[in-house]
């Protein structure tokens, strides 16, 4: 006698959901990923980064020039070229004797400075902002490694060059 064999419904709806659920998610990855949204050509943009506050005793462990790996939002990007870094001793306000103030180095914090990174890396500029890993706007959390550093800030300032 011949058996007839039938597909269960049940198998063949988690079948289409296993398929509708992995298309979903390729798609998804595509349309997340910046810079397969990005259009044009890469321009070479500059990224000015702020970090306040840092306690340093030596402010050599950085020089122009050197490759240091950005990550922005909590996501890994690309390395960037220094161009240039300011060091900024912590400053306190002092009153004087005529009513107005003075700056000074804060006595409090002798060695912690803020600290001003303009970095050189490659972006796409939409007219809905540059995009670098992702869209950089000021105030966006972002950190850089180096060789002998590993800095927390936030972005100051863009420019397309």
């Amino acid at each position: 006698m011949e058996k007839k064999r039938f597909v269960n419904p049940i198998d063949i709806i988690a079948v289409i959901l296993i398929v509708l659920f992995l298309v979903f998610l390729v798609f998804e990855k595509m349309g997340k990923h910046p810079m397969a949204m990005a259009e044009g050509q890469p321009r070479k943009v500059e990224i000015d980064i702020i970090v306040k506050a840092f306690p340093c005793t030596d402010t050599s462990f950085v020089k122009p020039g050197e490759k240091l790996f950005i990550t922005v939002k909590n996501q890994p990007f690309d390395w960037v070229i220094l161009k240039d870094v300011k060091f900024y001793p912590r400053q306190a306000v002092v009153p004087t004797g005529n009513g107005g103030y003075k700056l000074i180095p804060n006595p409090s914090e002798p060695d912690t400075f803020d600290i001003i990174f303009t970095v050189q890396a490659q972006g796409y500029v939409r007219e809905d902002g540059i995009i670098v890993g992702t869209k950089l706007k000021v105030g966006i959390p972002i950190s850089l490694e180096g060789k002998m550093m590993d800095v927390k800030g936030q972005v100051a300032g863009v420019r397309v060059l």
